[in-house]
């Protein structure tokens, strides 16, 4: 047999490490390591019809309650399940007058107490019946919400909102979350009970500096609960049914009559569908590719309705990626009863194509905005115990976040000092906020999750620095870097930055000079900051280990109050059951706090 002689072998060894970096390179360039976020896909209406259980009685229902509403009930169900079936007009009225009688054993279950009929009952009933009925009208994917809720009225339903729960806007459709299936999802977050879980759908809307559309995500997907109810008429003579729509993160029960109902939750399918199905997997490789495509998509967005005297929890993604990779964390805060309770989860979404300091100015000026108009008075306390999350790149992102400029930006990209240079005022004062900042005053809090604090050499792999060369600039930042050239000279800028604006991926090189000098910042007094990071090789010691694109030491945090490696672990690990864990752990020590 041959022998290599030891520097073939060397150079074989080279060849399969640059290889296998140039594989991970693209997978992070690409965004096509973004892609392990849980999906949802929909339930085919043949199966669930195959799949449920049909009372098939044919009693013909009577226009009035009789003795036994649930028969009543089950009869005018089965009826109107073979009118949808075939198409028949008449299904709408079957399933109201099969909701009805449901209402009426319900609020009055002595009447049917002869019967023996378990409550439990009376709920399937209320809920199957209200599901038919939704659909019959027109409710669904596609259906305007306003023609169904006008047929829905017609038939004697009006539907009503909960202590303001959508009070900012209109909804543009309602989709019964049942109708679809959850994939790689780690906490399903469902519970029984009570009414009938929805999926609220807003199409996008104009958002550009626009209060508060600016703070709802462009294609906004969330939960809610729809229950039926008798409620006193207006002449207070007798009762009329409607169909409220409750929020579940801030309701556990409903009362009907005298019984105590859990209501029925579904907080998984509307994030899942939120996060891995509005066109974020684009987004995301058309922020890094073509930055100035998506700048009107930019901020701090809500995943569900807001509420006061929640403290915000904010998801920064990293970079070719996009709020998708945060389904699981934000999954799993809404699946834990507790902090479901006392956070209220907020996604970031910015074109990584930028360099970091324009990122962190939009992330930091969204922030604000949003509590400006949600807690005007700033009397809100929850707001000053904010979490930010920084996954990759949105670590020195959200370092600089929580830090003071002092001056040390301005050194770092010029050569003279920021007053002494010559431009036009209007792009003054765009830049300035990206130069000099002081801390986000809300942030109590960061979690560096396998961030690329001291960047990656990936970054300045071959292919990293052609596609570095190629990227499109964002216009405002073209248009400062020509500005300071014609005005005062090539050398008012450090060589660094003499012939372009620095990209993304030139900030994620552990040569970048705005890398450094974000590491170095002064940190905001009092910052808790806790450490996540991956550790894909643990066969060699820890600080020659990495997580496969970013080395051990370049995601560790000096300061961090907490540390936890994930032993065989990749660097897209928001997915990961520790990492969920972790994150439980800490918002939790943050809540008690």
């Amino acid at each position: 047999m041959i022998q290599a002689d030891p520097d073939t072998r060397w150079i074989l060894l080279r060849t399969k490490r640059k290889a296998f970096q140039v594989m991970l390179g693209c997978l992070i360039l690409l965004g096509t390591g973004c892609v392990m976020e849980p999906k949802i896909a929909p339930i085919p209406s043949l199966q669930q019809i195959l799949t449920r259980k049909y009372i098939m009685t044919w009693e013909t229902p009577s226009n009035v309650p009789t003795t036994c509403p649930t028969e009543d009930s089950k009869s005018a169900l089965a009826q109107a399940r073979m009118a949808r079936l075939f198409c028949s007009p008449t299904a709408s009225a079957y399933y109201r007058d099969a909701l009805t009688y449901s209402l009426y054993a319900l609020n009055s279950p002595a009447s049917c107490s002869a019967c023996a009929h378990e409550p439990s009952t009376l709920i399937k009933l209320h809920n199957e019946s209200l599901e038919g009925l939704l659909l019959a009208t027109g409710f669904g994917i596609g259906q305007d919400a306003r023609l169904a809720t006008k047929k829905l009225e017609k038939l004697g339903f009006q539907i009503s909102c909960s202590d303001g729960f959508m009070n900012e806007f209109e909804p543009d459709e309602l989709w019964p979350a049942n109708g679809f299936m959850t994939i790689e999802v780690k906490d399903p977050a469902r519970e029984k009970g009570l009414g009938l879980p929805l999926i609220v759908y807003r199409k996008p809307r104009p958002r550009d500096g626009i209060v508060p559309e600016m703070f709802f995500p462009p294609h906004w997907k969330f939960a809610a609960t729809a229950v039926a109810r008798l409620v006193k008429s207006d002449d207070g003579q007798g009762v009329v049914p409607v169909i409220e729509l409750i929020d579940p993160l801030e309701t556990d029960h409903v009362r009907v009559g005298d019984l105590k109902i859990p209501l029925a939750k579904d907080f998984t399918t509307p994030v899942i569908s939120l996060l891995s199905h509005s066109g974020y997997r684009n987004k995301a490789i058309q922020g890094l590719m073509w930055p100035s495509s998506l700048t009107n998509e930019e901020g701090v967005t809500l995943v569900h309705p807001y509420r006061p005297g929640r403290i915000p929890l904010v998801l920064i993604h990293g970079l070719g990626c996009s709020p998708r990779i945060m389904a699981d964390i934000a999954n799993s805060v809404h699946a834990d009863p507790v902090l479901r309770q006392r956070y209220q989860v907020m996604i970031v979404y910015y074109t990584t194509g930028d360099t970091i300091l324009q990122d962190a100015a939009v992330i930091r000026r969204a922030f604000h905005s949003m509590r400006s108009h949600y807690d005007p008075s700033h009397t809100d306390t929850a707001w000053d115990n904010t979490v930010v999350l920084g996954h990759s790149l949105g670590g020195p992102i959200a370092r600089l976040l929580t830090s003071h400029s002092d001056q040390k930006i301005e050194q770092t990209l010029f050569t003279r000092s920021w007053d002494e240079l010559v431009m036009r005022e209007t792009i003054r004062q765009a830049s300035e906020p990206a130069i000099f900042f002081e801390p986000v005053s809300e942030i109590n809090r960061v979690i560096y999750l396998t961030a690329t604090m001291r960047g990656s050499r990936i970054a300045d792999q071959v292919e990293a620095r052609a596609l570095s060369a190629v990227l499109p600039r964002r216009k405002l930042l073209e248009l400062f870097h020509t500005e300071i050239i014609e005005n005062n000279g090539i050398d008012a800028f450090q060589p660094e930055y003499r012939n372009r604006v620095p990209s993304s991926i030139d900030n994620q090189s552990p040569e970048s000079p705005i890398l450094a000098v974000t590491n170095n910042l002064r940190l905001k007094d009092g910052l808790n900051s806790h450490s996540i990071q991956a550790n894909l090789t643990p066969m060699l010691p820890r600080q020659l280990s990495t997580d496969g694109l970013v080395p051990f030491k370049s995601s560790l945090i000096d300061e961090a109050v907490s540390q936890v490696v994930l032993p065989v672990q990749d660097h897209f690990c928001t997915h990961d059951r520790r990492t969920l864990n972790e994150i439980a752990r800490i918002l939790n020590e943050n809540r008690a706090e």
